[in-house]
């Protein structure tokens, strides 16, 4: 998998994670998802782009879900941006 391919592969999930909390979400909320999101994917990045060749299993969004909303609740969380 190239650099392209995993760069859209975490803009889906920061899409699907986002649009999971409605249509409400403000400017904050989108980047804590986002830091989310880059986060959980920095945890196991092999896994997670192996995992995700024929699309991101729901226990990925989950999970991605869950660091996003404690990101959300807890500004202090500072999160982990992967570079390629």
């Amino acid at each position: 998998m190239n650099t392209k391919e995993k760069q859209d592969l975490i803009e889906l999930l920061v899409k699907v994670v986002t649009r999971t909390f409605g249509p409400e979400v403000t400017p904050y909320e989108k980047e804590r998802i986002w830091v989310g999101c880059q986060t959980y994917v920095s945890t196991c990045p092999q896994v997670f782009f192996e995992s995700c060749r024929h699309g991101i299993p729901q226990y990925h969004i989950d999970k991605a879900l869950e660091l996003s909303q404690k990101m959300i609740d807890n500004p202090k969380i500072a999160g982990n941006i992967i570079e390629f």
